[in-house]
């Protein structure tokens, strides 16, 4: 809700908003900044200490440089590695097929969760089960993997993921504090294809629920319904920007129970900060933990201006129909309109 609502600003009130005077920006003390920040370091608040080993063993592998903004050959992919197909591409067949949100897990009450959480039901995109804990990730494998990337038409039906090498878990525990982020389980996975191409990516960061707990954000997460429209605008929207996301190669949830899975392309992070002068255009910086911007390097005022700008795109490409009609999205996405709004409130 909050992404349509940001984006329907008008031209770019978000980036004024935000109460930035870009051109002031480089009259900050760079020195007064760098000294903050090694001061963080030693006190081991920086966000590439402030994680688990085996979290850093595994993301922060070295920063990878992301392609150039705009993606002029976004669409452009090779035909052995597609992306989802844009809702902006459907055709209006194709559009009134689409799972369009019914707001039916926000009703339901913590003893029905509590019976349900651990079902399996299909999903609402692609109509057959899917895991939702690493456990049944495993035990369904390279198969369902494969049915699951040809439906969503990120794997041609001529080539087939043949093995899942490994499967880690970075965020299993988060009643133990131990989350990326409370909204649920985080995995690593690496696959092999039959037939490799250089742009389908063999090692994925999948996101699952967390089991039902009165300790966890479940129960709340399905109450908002936190899952479908992260999973509908990975594949009705990210194909379609013009601003850096990673590639989905599937998602799905069930309005009965609440469990999704999300499939993405997974990032390698920098290990530690460095000065703004020795990063690569469009490399990828190290992790950040949540609200604690002030941990990146130099008062991040330069991470500010690249969010200010990837704002101001995405609102462009609101404004003049790149991401589909606003009647479409308004549809989809819930907060596009009061009458979403009111649905939701029942």
């Amino acid at each position: 809700g909050l992404f349509l609502r940001v984006v329907d600003l008008q031209d770019l009130q978000l980036v004024v908003a935000m109460g930035f005077d870009f051109d002031d920006l480089d009259d900050l003390d760079e020195a007064a900044a760098q000294a903050e920040h090694e001061e963080a370091k030693k006190s081991d608040s920086c966000a590439a200490m402030s994680k688990s080993q085996e979290v850093q063993d595994k993301l922060c592998s070295g920063a990878v440089v992301w392609e150039k903004w705009p993606h002029k050959t976004w669409r452009e992919t090779a035909p052995e590695a597609p992306l989802m197909k844009p809702l902006v591409e459907l055709s209006q067949e194709e559009y009134e097929a689409l799972p369009f949100p019914t707001y039916e897990q926000t009703n339901i009450t913590k003893a029905k969760l509590a019976q349900v959480w651990d079902t399996q039901e299909p999903g609402v995109n692609y109509g057959f089960k899917f895991p939702h804990n690493i456990q049944q990730l495993d035990a369904m494998g390279p198969e369902w993997i494969t049915k699951a990337f040809h439906a969503a038409g990120t794997l041609p039906k001529d080539n087939s993921v043949t093995a899942i090498k490994d499967i880690i878990g970075l965020s299993m525990n988060p009643a133990a504090g131990e989350a990326l982020g409370g909204a649920g389980i985080k995995v690593l996975v690496t696959i092999e294809y039959a037939k490799p191409q250089p742009d389908l990516h063999t090692e994925l960061f999948v996101k699952m629920p967390d089991p039902f707990d009165p300790k966890t954000e479940r129960y709340q997460n399905v109450k908002n319904n936190n899952d479908e429209p992260e999973i509908l605008f990975y594949r009705l929207i990210q194909p379609a920007l013009s601003v850096g996301a990673p590639k989905c190669y599937f998602g799905d949830m069930s309005r009965k129970n609440g469990n999704a899975i999300l499939m993405l392309q997974k990032f390698n992070f920098a290990k530690e900060w460095k000065p703004l002068a020795e990063y690569q255009p469009f490399e990828i910086h190290p992790m950040m933990d949540k609200n604690k911007d002030y941990q990146i390097t130099e008062q991040g005022r330069h991470h500010y201006v690249a969010l200010g700008r990837a704002c101001g795109a995405l609102t462009a490409a609101y404004q003049t129909g790149k991401l589909g009609t606003k009647e479409q999205l308004s549809k989809l996405f819930l907060g596009a309109s009061e009458e979403a709004v009111k649905l939701m409130d029942g």
